[in-house]
């Protein structure tokens, strides 16, 4: 684990040891989205425990940018250049009565070829425990997650939003995981188990540098006053830490601005079901930023209103307010009331599946500062029961306001085809297109990648 130990004062091993998880990612949420955190994955819905080979894959890459840089004067001038990558998944489970505990090893090797010194291995060890006890009307859940991030990895690998459009699942339980954040589907919970899910707009790579950890820790207990309405109170908290870059990529070509942020909330949730097909729901959340350049406390209120118009599309409405609460007399932030909105729509067909959405949100995640954070994605797949071959892309775009540093952003766009070689065989080319700009410290990047992949996945059992 000495690949852990590279970040400031081992504050990795010590935020792992308090969660006791260590498992794919996802970022501190606000208002509505707390009580779905706690909840999203259920690994005991998988059907088969035991050790699993989950895929070994193999690819070529070509990069617009070789090595990448965001020094405002370059340090080198890198060229274009070709890379070759080689990766596998695999992991145990072991599922009681009400918790499930896994772990999964995915060890992966990059490397460029005119870049010879540009070369990273990642041992990829997550380890993820769930407990999701039922006492009478009572429900407690804990979940958690980590994962190291690198800047080449984001560039192909699915966000969530893109992995539930793609799962071959049926339209019910599409919108029971994008609206509830509930997933029963033994195969999706698999598919989310074996995959690792990239966060859309993957802004921390601007901010935290090539490589970083992020992990995230919610518990949840809830109580069924009634068939139709249920409340709940969670608390979550999240962390994200610079790590040193890779071989072959100093830190003057690529700084990081941030060195780590905290942030820990709780929020209390209320939901009820008008009918079958309609939930509303509210939420007073609060979360405490630590690090950063800003010691601050987001304070919000959310209505959220989802529906299942029919047997093929969905739709989510949300609005509320809020404002910042700033500690220590070196803050800058907005301290104004605000407002907080979105929304997003799913449809599902015999072969497409659609989801988008677009959210505003009060302050930050990363302890910056911004008065407000918006937020857009969308994910569409392709795929005819029955054919060999499968089309989907994606995008996504993130843009921080209002902030005492500038107002960065990301947007990403990726888009590709695969094909069903044998039963246990498919290739897949694809193209990514990332860009990073808006802060004034560092400068604007954009890289461009065109992808063959083969991937090999063995048969494990009727879920896959």
């Amino acid at each position: 684990m000495n690949w852990l130990r590279r970040a400031p004062g081992g504050r990795i091993l010590t935020f792992c040891a308090a969660c006791v998880t260590i498992a794919p990612g996802t970022q501190m949420l606000q208002a509505q989205d707390f009580g779905r955190a706690a909840n999203f994955i259920d690994p005991t819905a998988s059907e088969r425990g035991g050790v699993h080979l989950y895929s070994v894959t193999a690819g070529v890459n070509y990069y617009s940018t070789g090595i990448p840089t965001l020094a405002m004067v370059p340090v080198a001038a890198s060229s274009s250049d070709v890379s070759l990558d080689v990766s596998a998944a695999f992991g145990w489970t072991k599922r009681l009565s009400g918790s499930s505990f896994s772990v999964t090893f995915t060890p992966s090797y990059f490397a460029e070829v005119r870049n010879s010194s540009f070369h990273i291995f990642d041992p990829g060890l997550s380890l993820n425990w769930s407990a999701n006890p039922h006492t009478g009307r009572w429900k407690f859940t804990f979940s958690g997650s980590g994962a190291v991030r690198t800047l080449h990895d984001s560039m192909f690998n699915p966000t969530l939003a893109s992995t539930l459009a793609s799962a071959p699942i049926s339209f019910d339980d599409l919108a029971a995981a994008a609206l509830q954040g509930q997933v029963t589907n033994g195969q999706l919970a698999s598919v989310l188990t074996g995959s690792p899910v990239s966060p859309a707009a993957p802004l921390g790579f601007y901010l935290y540098g090539y490589r970083y950890f992020s992990g995230y820790l919610a518990a949840n207990l809830g109580y069924a006053v009634s068939s139709r309405l249920n409340v709940g109170v969670t608390v979550q908290g999240s962390e994200n830490i610079h790590l040193s870059n890779p071989t072959g990529i100093s830190s003057a070509a690529y700084p990081s601005l941030l060195n780590s942020t905290t942030a820990a909330g709780v929020s209390l949730a209320v939901d009820y079901s008008l009918d079958s097909r309609t939930t509303l729901s509210g939420a007073v959340a609060t979360s405490k930023m630590f690090g950063g350049f800003q010691n601050y406390a987001p304070v919000t209120a959310d209505v959220n209103l989802s529906r299942r118009m029919s047997r093929r599309w969905f739709l989510r409405l949300h609005g509320g307010g809020g404002t910042i609460v700033p500690f220590g007399v070196e803050n800058a932030v907005r301290t104004a009331i605000q407002y907080a909105a979105g929304g997003g729509l799913g449809y599902k067909t015999y072969t497409h599946t659609l989801l988008a959405s677009v959210d505003r949100r009060i302050g930050d995640t990363y302890g910056i500062g911004a008065g407000n954070s918006m937020l857009t994605t969308a994910a569409w797949s392709w795929k005819r029961p029955g054919r060999s071959w499968w089309a989907q892309s994606s995008l996504s775009q993130q843009r921080l306001s209002g902030g005492p540093i500038g107002n960065p952003s990301s947007w990403q766009a990726t888009g590709g085809v695969g094909w069903k070689l044998t039963r246990h065989t498919s290739v897949q080319a694809q193209y990514s297109y990332l860009k990073y700009s808006g802060l004034a410290s560092l400068a604007a990047l954009s890289e461009s990648v065109v992808r063959m992949v083969v991937t090999w996945q063995p048969k494990a059992g009727p879920d896959q």
